[in-house]
Order: structure tokens, then C-alpha cells, then sequence
């Protein structure tokens, strides 16, 4: 575009003076003056350089004009022969100097004011750079170059070429590689993912003793690890559910046949419909209602539907007053009660009606195990981190191993089942969800005076 600025400013000064551009619509020869009197001297024949004709102009008549013959009986002077064909020496034309900057006039167009085309080739690519051509500081035309599309010569086209075979081929080798890597890599991590895939449909189906025998230490090998633990949890609720349901299905039935077994007897005549007969069956209903209804309240604790009225209340004042409600029960048991708790202090966000009830199912732990006469301990301690209350009462103790299954539903120490002594062992399982329920814990130890320790963390206010 810099080559082209003399030739707008010639432009410009030849517009001036004709006043429009009727001098230059295709006029080519008035556009080769312009050009030749723009560039410099050097570049003036490169760019304009006409080849001269190769073939011999023709005669008004159309036969080509042949070399001039003598007339008829004219001969040459002697010694004036011409050389023979052969030595003379042929004529050529000069050689054309290249034409190395045509393309670029012959890529210049003059436009005039309303875009329509003055001189040079009808403009087809929107990409071309423009110059105004101005006159008395109007717009009176545009000079436009539109861009070379000829800009590579054989040699880059070959060049070209071949880059792009060998990058093609390049490409198809890498795509080779990549595969013949990617092959054993891709079922390396496959395989661990369809044993994964297998062992998940077998639990699924209920198979819960299959599990991934092998595994590496990555993401994978995690996930396989995970898979046999859900496998190992999987089987013991598995367990804990067909023993819950025997152990429901036992406790229902005794009490059941119990009853079965009275009224056949009322029914055949074996026994007489007395106060005595009938109070049996009333106990047995109160021992089945009692059943149904911890099992009741156990299942809403579970699902959480229980319902809490939390206040702030001072817990050694409600441990006070249930012992001083149930006075004349612990006496009759035989049972000696010992209280040390403080006289107050001992402030928790609870509710008092559940607290109460799980005063009331350790307790009737403690009178239903405890050996007559026996000793019950119940103290209150507070410190920096909450409030405690353990409870200790003394011999029988529990075993050390039965602790972690004592808080399992249906769960009793002795197998017997003996009901004379035992409930249905669902006491201590309310217990517990009673005690999470006021974000608190509850633990078991060997009491001082030789029976069952309990021990229950409460957070203070």
C-alpha cells in the first residue's frame, strides 16, 4: 500500500485538474501514464513492459508482409552476396525484462465517489485495504488493493505438500502409538471396575458373602475396599434382622400361648373361672401390652418420631423427686437406695418426661437382676465439659463381653429367656436412643459394689 501512494497522489492532482473522472474510465492508456509518472525510473519498465510482437504484422489486403525481393533482373553487386542461410545469424528480440510488479498494478482499482468502479477489476473479496482520494478535502474516489491470491510460488506449494503429508502420516503414527498404549492401559483399569460391577449386582441379589479379593492402593482399590466393608455391614443387618424378627416372634408367642393355654383350660372345665384364673390372664395381657408397647415407643425412637419438649431443668432436682415417687416400690424390692448428688447447679436442656423414662427403665433393670437384698448407688457430678449421672447397684454383675450387645434390642444376658426374672430386653435400647437424643453418651462398667455400672453424659447449659 506504500508502493501505491505516489500513484494517489497523482490520482488526486490529475481528478483536480479534469474536475471528474471521465478521463480515466477505461482508459488504460491514461492509466499507464499515471503509474509511469508515479514510480520511480528503476520499476517504471518492470511494471509497464509491453513484449513485443513475435509474429509479423499483416498488410491491408491480410498477407503478412514478407521480406522486401529485388525487382526482376535486378542482381547484387558482385561481392554483395548474403552469407549463406546457414551463417547468417538469426535475429532475436531483446528479453523481456520480468514482469515482477504487474500483479500489483493489475491488483489496484480506482472507485469514485459512490463506489462505482472507474478503472481496474470489478472488486470480488471483501478483504482489501483502501485509501480515500481526496480533492479540495472532499472524498471524490477510493484507491483499493485487493489482496495477492498467487502468493506462493511452486517451490512453497511443494513445500507446502509435503509438510502436509508428513504431518498427516505423523498423525496416523501417533494415532498407532496412542492405541497400542492405550490398549493395555485402558484394561488395566477396566478390569478392577467390572469386578466391582459383578460383586454390586451379587449384593444386590442378596449375596453378601462375595467380596473383591484383589485391589490396588489407588482411587480404585479404595472404592473396592468400601465395597467389601458395604458387604460386610450389608450381611450383619442382614443377621440383625432375622434375629429380630425371631426374637419378636418369641416374645410374642409366649404370652400368647400362655393365654391359650388358660382359656383352653377355663374352656375344657380343667380350671374353674376364678378371681385367681382370671388375674393370670389379666397379668399376661399386661405383659403383652407392655411388650407392644416398647416395642412402639422403640421404633419411633429410631425413626426419630419421638417427640421432645426440651426447657432448661435442674436434673438433680427431677432425680429427687422420681426416687421420692418410687420410695415405696425400692423398699419393697428389698433394695437399699444411696443419693449423692448436690442440691442444685446441675442445670441441661431436656425434656423431663423422657429423662423420667429413663430413670424409670434402669431402675426397673436394677429391681428386676439385682440379688435381695441389694444396693443401689446414684450419683450427679458436674465438671467443665457437662453433667454425669451413674448409676451402680450391686451383684449380679454382667459379664465384660456381653457390654457391647446389652444396648441391642431383645438382647438379655441370660439365654434362657427366663421371664420370671427378665423383660424383653428392649429397656436398654430406649435407653440408649433417649440419651443421643439429648446429645449425650452412655457407657457401661463394673460397679464398686459389684453389679452394673452405668454411666451417662449429658451437656450442661
Amino acid at each position: 500500500m506504500e508502493k501505491a501512494l505516489p500513484i494517489l497522489e497523482k490520482l488526486e492532482s490529475t481528478y483536480k485538474n479534469h474536475g471528474n473522472w471521465e478521463f480515466l474510465k477505461h482508459n488504460s492508456r491514461q492509466w499507464r501514464k499515471i503509474v509511469s509518472s508515479s514510480l520511480p525510473t528503476d520499476e517504471q519498465q518492470l511494471t509497464l513492459a509491453e513484449p513485443r510482437p513475435s509474429f509479423r504484422p499483416e498488410r491491408p489486403d491480410g498477407r503478412r508482409n514478407a521480406r522486401r525481393q529485388p525487382p526482376p533482373g535486378a542482381e547484387r553487386p558482385p561481392g554483395n552476396e548474403p552469407p549463406p542461410r546457414a551463417e547468417r545469424h538469426t535475429r532475436t528480440e531483446p528479453p523481456q525484462p520480468p514482469n515482477q510488479l504487474t500483479p500489483f498494478v493489475m491488483r489496484l482499482t480506482v472507485l469514485d465517489a459512490d463506489n462505482q468502479l472507474v478503472f481496474g477489476r470489478p472488486l470480488r473479496d471483501s478483504k482489501k485495504l483502501e485509501k480515500t482520494i481526496t480533492s479540495d478535502g472532499k472524498k471524490v474516489g477510493t484507491l483499493v488493493l485487493t489482496p495477492d491470491i498467487n502468493f506462493m510460488d511452486d517451490r512453497a506449494i511443494e513445500f507446502l505438500s509435503k509438510q502436509t503429508r508428513d504431518l498427516g502420516l505423523a498423525a496416523m503414527l501417533v494415532i498407532f502409538l496412542s492405541f497400542l498404549i492405550a490398549l493395555p492401559f485402558a484394561r488395566h483399569l477396566v478390569l478392577p471396575i467390572q469386578r466391582i460391577n459383578r460383586v454390586t449386582h451379587l449384593l444386590a441379589s442378596g449375596n453378601y458373602e462375595t467380596k473383591i479379593q484383589r485391589y490396588s492402593n489407588d482411587e480404585i482399590g479404595g472404592l473396592a475396599r468400601d465395597v467389601n466393608r458395604l458387604a460386610v455391614t450389608l450381611k450383619k443387618n442382614e443377621i440383625s434382622r432375622q434375629k429380630w424378627i425371631a426374637d419378636i416372634s418369641h416374645e410374642l408367642r409366649t404370652p400368647l400361648a400362655i393365654l391359650q393355654g388358660e382359656l383352653d383350660a377355663l374352656i375344657d372345665g380343667i380350671r374353674k373361672v376364678t378371681p385367681e384364673t382370671l388375674n393370670s390372664l389379666k397379668q399376661e395381657l399386661n405383659r403383652l401390652n407392655a411388650l407392644v408397647q416398647d416395642l412402639h415407643e422403640l421404633s419411633l425412637s429410631d425413626m426419630g418420631a419421638l417427640s421432645y419438649n426440651k426447657e432448661n431443668l435442674d436434673l438433680t432436682e427431677l432425680i429427687r423427686e422420681f426416687f421420692e415417687s418410687h420410695e415405696g416400690h425400692i423398699n419393697a424390692s428389698q433394695i437399699q437406695l444411696s443419693l449423692n448428688i448436690p442440691d442444685s447447679g446441675a442445670t441441661l436442656f431436656a425434656d423431663g418426661n423422657r429423662l423420667d423414662q429413663l430413670a424409670k427403665n434402669l431402675l426397673q433393670n436394677t429391681l428386676r437382676y439385682t440379688d435381695k437384698p441389694g444396693e443401689l448407688k446414684v450419683s450427679v457430678e458436674k465438671n467443665t465439659y457437662g453433667i454425669n449421672l451413674i448409676w451402680e447397684d450391686s451383684s449380679p454383675g454382667v459379664p465384660p463381653a456381653d457390654y457391647p450387645y446389652l444396648f441391642e434390642r431383645l438382647y438379655r444376658v441370660e439365654k434362657s429367656r427366663n421371664r420370671a426374672k427378665g423383660g424383653a430386653g428392649l429397656g436398654m435400647a430406649i435407653c440408649k436412643n433417649i440419651v443421643e437424643a439429648h446429645e449425650g453418651d452412655i457407657s457401661l462398667f463394673q460397679s464398686s459394689l459389684g453389679g452394673l455400672g452405668i454411666k451417662i453424659y449429658f451437656p450442661s447449659v
